[in-house]
């Protein structure tokens, strides 16, 4: 779990933007319009990186490529020189919060953007420019908040479809757990469950995350793990590198439904306990795409409630790092990969591979050919298999083959 979270880079976007140096009130609400038959649109999107990916036109732009994030409570522009050739509204400045364990950026706030995506325009939006480039390496940028908030956004991983409906004629009359959904005044989302380790259960308020790659991140505080990995890198968020430990929880439970070893990260820098105290609430921690993925999710935000129906992988099991292997964040066509971090003890370090060495290909790969998707599978695929990676280190080609095994029990 803890290089698909690297790869995914999660991004946690806290809300700290409701108030600007250039505006003494809440930023305001953004509106949506659907352009489908019966109030209802589909959106398309790519799975790139465990991120959902799509296409976006901001002021007019081209199209432009942006992670669709639930934890997203405001628009993300990456690029701060894009946001200057397009005719934006700057209001002033915020201060962007989230995962990392650097300063919060502070960075341009525009008002009253026009979004446009295939069926759906979100007309007065916020934007914040410049943010989160390092971490969504290959992006333009994040959004989300808009559409969870006003619409019933139904995610179909299986077809990579977005299903968008007005509340006021959204009915449900499946068989999904239906979870209690809160909207924080930071536009996070929030529900709860029961994390459990032997004997020992917790009530767990967990932020609802698509824009995060991992499967469940807790604090520390809540609940011990077994024999963790200590003081790795955990991933990138907006606030640069997050460092933490790495384990197992026995069970998640999430209504009626129940979710075994799940592999979990616990933050260091315990940013889910600080943007509760920031909001006067409290929050233990958020789930991932490694768990909603698990399901047919349906976001009803109107209405209060998460739906979750269990798809043909919720019974797979969690699958941890098996090389040891960490990358820092890389865009599409990259010709070369940097090791970041090694595992000790795992078949990366044992095979005298060190951080700082380059990764030129993959089984007789070059890098740039592979789907970043597929550098998951082949690099932390099921203990037991071989894979064989070229480096460069100090200067000099080297091959390796390494033996998966499983690095995390």
């Amino acid at each position: 779990m803890r290089r698909a979270l690297l790869i995914a880079l999660a991004v946690a976007l806290a809300a700290t933007a409701g108030r600007t140096r250039a505006q003494d009130q809440r930023l305001p609400r953004p509106s949506v319009t659907l352009h489908g038959a019966a109030d209802t649109s589909t959106v398309p999107f790519e799975s790139y990186r465990r991120w959902m990916v799509v296409e976006a036109r901001v002021a007019g732009s081209k199209p432009l490529r942006f992670i669709l994030d639930s934890g997203a409570p405001i628009v993300v522009l990456a690029s701060r020189d894009l946001g200057e050739q397009l005719p934006l509204q700057i209001i002033g400045q915020a201060r962007l919060g989230g995962v990392g364990d650097g300063e919060s950026a502070t960075v341009a706030l525009a008002a009253g953007v026009k979004v446009e995506l295939d069926g759906v325009t979100i007309e007065n939006a916020s934007m914040a420019v410049g943010a989160a480039g390092e971490a969504i390496a290959g992006m333009d940028g994040i959004l989300g908040g808009s559409l969870f908030r006003n619409l019933v956004v139904e995610i179909d991983w299986e077809s990579s479809l977005l299903t968008l409906h007005h509340p006021a004629g959204f009915q449900y009359t499946g068989n999904g757990v239906v979870l209690p959904l809160s909207l924080l005044p930071s536009g996070h989302l929030l529900a709860e469950g029961i994390v459990a380790q032997g004997t020992t259960a917790r009530t767990a308020r967990l932020l609802v995350d698509t824009g995060a790659g991992h499967a469940l991140s807790l604090e520390p505080s809540l609940l011990e793990p077994k024999e963790p990995l200590s003081n790795l890198i955990i991933g990138w968020g907006s606030n640069g590198v997050a460092r933490g430990d790495i384990g197992m929880v026995e069970r998640l439970r999430l209504g009626g439904v129940e979710l075994r070893d799940v592999i979990t990260s616990f933050p260091a820098s315990g940013p889910w306990s600080g943007m509760g105290d920031a909001q006067g609430e409290t929050i233990h921690g958020n789930i991932g795409q490694r768990i909603l993925r698990r399901f047919h999710v349906i976001f009803d935000v109107p209405g209060g409630r998460l739906i979750l129906e269990p798809g043909p992988t919720f019974g797979d099991p969690f699958v941890f790092d098996t090389t040891g292997l960490a990358f820092a964040p890389w865009s599409p066509g990259s010709e070369e990969l940097e090791i970041v971090e090694v595992i000790p003890g795992s078949p990366a370090a044992e095979a005298g591979i060190r951080a700082g060495d380059i990764v030129l290909a993959i089984d007789g790969r070059g890098v740039a050919e592979i789907h970043p998707g597929d550098v998951e599978m082949m690099l932390w695929g099921p203990p037991g298999g071989e894979v064989e990676i070229a480096v460069r280190q100090n200067g000099r080609q080297q091959r390796h083959r390494l033996t998966r095994r499983a690095l995390l029990r």
